[in-house]
């Protein structure tokens, strides 16, 4: 951590070591917290002290040496926090689990730098880590310090990538993407089942899914920008990891609502999410414009988005969801119809650049994403067609000819219909 961060904590986790052991006092006597919502925010809390006092055996031993010997040892304090609460991930068809620890990981680091594996994870072991406030509180607390030491240290990635940053930052999209996903089909079930679900616990769940995914969305970005500095990646899976958690945000029902009202007051979840899908945006694009991030993003999503196999380079059908997840998608990674510039309208260099990249992708799967727009702006579903036309405006302005032939795929729809 940078100095003036050990300086705080060395400062703060004494004291917050004390009223972990009041507050753990407290629950033993069960005197003063006596409603389930209220143990559950105090074992999350107790859980985030605990990381701290962790941190705590690290950073006193460096204080006489030097800070960075300190700030080392913390690091891999709170990334083994984070590795060992993280559920086990899911390689290929390897679910027996019986592997030695260090060839599960060397099989994480190939589903990293590799195009051949895929990385799940099970609902089962997500659920247990749910269950328990304090080691989530615990994980919440570890990934959030992670997260402030990959933005704000020129050598955090490498030093990250080094402890294992590879398969941890893996597992954790997958991990956060799960948990998203089961907070969403809280509030599903609650439209069929009604007050039989405790809308304390909805809100409870959601309110964690959130943070955490805010939190792991912020280091995959930032992460991804120091690595590829040091190495070339060619990562199916992560890439498919990103786009499947960049659709589970912006198909959440909250989020498409705060879309889709312009107000200025947001509650934290909304704000989590909206920060969440911008960071994931940000990593996307950032993945097009750095040619040492492999594979392409734009056919990679086109691909994983097909409900059926391919025929002659065209797709031959997509489902309601793929088509908004697709739509929102690019969407998010197109730039603005009008960009900041520099001076008139002369484009900056890195927008210029990115530009020609994300044309060079598109090019690529120019069959392919005509079908998905004429099946896009034919859809029954309104908000299906309100996302393409937001991308189709926002690629409109791209240049080189490319307004005119995506407009040009709504007008031979509009001449067939006439």
């Amino acid at each position: 951590l940078a100095t003036a961060d050990a300086c705080l904590l060395r400062w703060w986790i004494p004291k917050a070591g004390r009223f972990h052991d009041l507050m753990a006092s407290l629950l033993v006597q069960n005197s003063l917290l006596a409603s389930d919502a209220s143990v559950t925010i105090a074992q999350r809390v107790i859980g985030g002290l605990f990381v701290c006092s962790k941190i705590q055996a690290h950073g006193t031993d460096g204080a006489e040496t030097a800070d960075s010997t300190g700030a080392s040892g913390s690091l891999a304090e709170v990334v083994d926090v984070v590795s060992s609460h993280l559920p086990w991930a899911t390689i290929k068809d390897n679910t027996d689990g019986v592997m030695d620890a260090s060839e599960y990981f060397d099989l994480l680091d190939a589903a990293f730098f590799g195009n051949a594996l895929s990385v799940t994870m099970s609902w089962d072991d997500v659920r247990l880590l749910v269950d328990d406030a304090e080691v989530f509180g615990q994980l919440l607390t570890s990934v959030s310090i992670l997260r402030s030491y990959l933005e704000h240290s020129e050598d955090g990635p490498g030093t990250v990538q080094r402890l294992g940053g590879n398969h941890l930052l893996l597992r954790a999209l997958v991990c956060a993407t799960e948990v998203l996903s089961a907070s969403r089909a809280d509030h599903m079930w609650a439209h069929r089942v009604g007050t039989s679900m405790d809308l304390c616990s909805m809100a409870h769940n959601k309110t964690m899914a959130t943070e955490l995914f805010e939190n792991v969305s912020r280091c995959m970005y930032y992460y991804l920008k120091g690595v590829a500095r040091i190495a070339m990646v060619e990562s199916l899976p992560l890439l498919q990891t990103l786009i499947k958690a960049h659709a589970a945000i912006a198909i959440d029902a909250q989020a498409m609502m705060d879309a889709g009202m312009k107000t200025s007051f947001v509650d934290q979840n909304t704000l989590s999410m909206r920060n969440a899908r911008w960071n994931l945006a940000r990593a996307l694009r950032f993945w097009i414009s750095c040619p040492g991030l492999r594979p392409q993003v734009i056919p990679t999503a086109l691909v994983g988005a097909v409900a059926a196999p391919t025929k002659n380079g065209c797709t031959v059908s997509f489902s309601p969801t793929a088509m908004l997840c697709l739509s929102l998608l690019l969407g998010d990674i197109f730039p603005s119809e009008w960009p900041k510039t520099t001076s008139g309208n002369i484009l900056t260099p890195d927008d210029k650049r990115y530009r020609a990249s994300l044309t060079e992708e598109l090019e690529s799967c120019i069959a392919p994403l005509e079908y998905m727009i004429s099946c896009c702006a034919s859809s029954d579903v309104s908000y299906i067609r309100a996302a393409t036309v937001r991308f189709l405006c926002k690629g409109a302005g791209l240049g080189g000819g490319m307004g005119t032939f995506l407009m040009g795929i709504i007008a031979t729809q509009f001449d067939e219909a006439l």
